[in-house]
């Protein structure tokens, strides 16, 4: 569609249906072309003796009349079909019934074209959703992926206490499923994972993508998931390294404490992946007393050995 609007622009630019007295027409030049008088026409233009174009990026207006419109801009319009060189004075009100159907025949063609693959693209079939990999409890089977980064994990190792009071350890994986095109932690996007961690806790986290694709790991107050580009971390510390290029086929490990409570979020650092849904929730609760994991429409589990 876009090309069809940019199109039908450069049709109005040069259309002579509501040619006057004198027209003008817009071109890019050649590095370092040269005016040439009116009844010269190389390259199929006409410019006002005098002028010198510079640059290749340089836009000239030249004052047309009459059958020079037809000679100057169409053929620039249109190279492929036309090669327009009227000789005498030719008949303006044929030229100019002619252009005017030609012109919205093609706009409309180029409209129904685009409508059409438009259609087409839309009938192709989706492939079919994978489960969460929390229904099934293991990492979906996905080519490209360093296996020994996961070999071995479940859902169970995504929320465990920790070895010392008031400490939970986080396991975050990307590319758990093939969800939101790979762009998922421990297999869910947009949300729809929530950790929910007591106020004043120390969050240990480890941060796994085994994928080929880089991504990263940030806390994030909530509000920011929409941004192109992430902020510094919410919490000090809470944030892998180098969060803004990603890692691949690794592993990083960062820790916390949450000390304010509010809605938060573990979000892919990486330029653009969050705003498009990589990342769920964190919630730190000064009710809570103990940490709990709810993925999706599963009961919330809550933090053990």
């Amino acid at each position: 569609m876009v090309s069809v609007l940019a199109f039908h622009f450069s049709m109005k630019l040069v259309n002579p249906i509501t040619a006057g007295a004198e027209k003008s027409c817009a071109f890019r030049s050649p590095e370092g072309a040269k005016v040439n008088s009116p009844g010269q026409r190389p390259g199929n233009r006409i410019l006002p003796q005098g002028r010198a174009l510079k640059g290749r990026n340089s836009i000239v207006v030249a004052p047309l009349q009459g059958a020079e419109i037809f000679r100057t801009c169409l053929p620039r319009a249109l190279p492929w079909a036309f090669d327009f060189r009227p000789v005498g004075a030719p008949n303006h009100a044929a030229f100019h019934g002619y252009f005017r159907v030609l012109t919205r025949g093609l706009n409309l063609g180029l409209v129904l074209l685009s409508a059409a693959l438009a259609l087409r693209a839309d009938d192709k079939p989706k492939p079919a959703a994978e489960p969460h990999a929390a229904n099934h409890g293991a990492p979906a089977a996905q080519s490209g992926l360093k296996q020994e980064l996961i070999a071995g994990l479940t859902e169970k190792d995504f929320l465990k206490l920790g070895d010392k009071p008031k400490t939970v350890k986080v396991l975050i994986v990307a590319t758990w499923s093939g969800d939101n095109y790979g762009m998922n932690f421990n297999g869910y996007s947009k949300g729809a994972a929530r950790y929910t961690i007591p106020k004043d806790w120390t969050v240990e986290v480890t941060f796994i993508n085994p994928g080929p694709v880089p991504h990263s790991l940030i806390v994030i107050d909530k509000d920011d998931v929409r941004k192109l580009q992430m902020p510094e971390p919410y919490f000090k510390g809470a944030v892998v390294p180098r969060h803004l290029q990603g890692m691949s086929f690794d592993q990083a490990a960062f820790a916390f404490t949450a000390s304010e409570a509010g809605e938060f979020a573990f979000a892919c650092g990486f330029p653009a992946h969050s705003a498009n849904g990589h990342w769920i929730c964190l919630d730190v609760s000064a009710a809570a007393k103990v940490p709990t994991l709810k993925c999706g429409e599963l009961p919330a589990i809550e933090a053990k050995k």
